[in-house]
């Protein structure tokens, strides 16, 4: 996949073999992830019942930065 970025011909990078398979993998592990993210937030929700109308982005956020007030007071007024 390095050598993917070099490339500038799409069609190349395509049709290296396997490369349908590793793209399929990734895929796969890119929605676990999501899925699992997904579900960490819905477990903050139901903790705190007053982010359940909050987007998943602001959340994400809030919990990232919540150590840093100034980051998440503008999400505050969505609570």
């Amino acid at each position: 996949m390095k050598g993917a970025v070099l490339e500038m011909n799409c069609v190349k990078v395509c049709s290296v073999e396997g490369r349908c398979e590793a793209l399929k993998g990734m895929r796969e592990k890119l929605e676990m992830c999501q899925k699992s993210l997904h579900e960490y937030l819905d477990i903050k929700k139901k903790i705190f019942p007053r982010f359940y109308f909050v987007s998943s982005v602001a959340l994400l956020d809030m919990l990232a930065n919540g150590t840093n007030p100034p980051k998440i007071m503008p999400y505050l007024g969505d609570c």
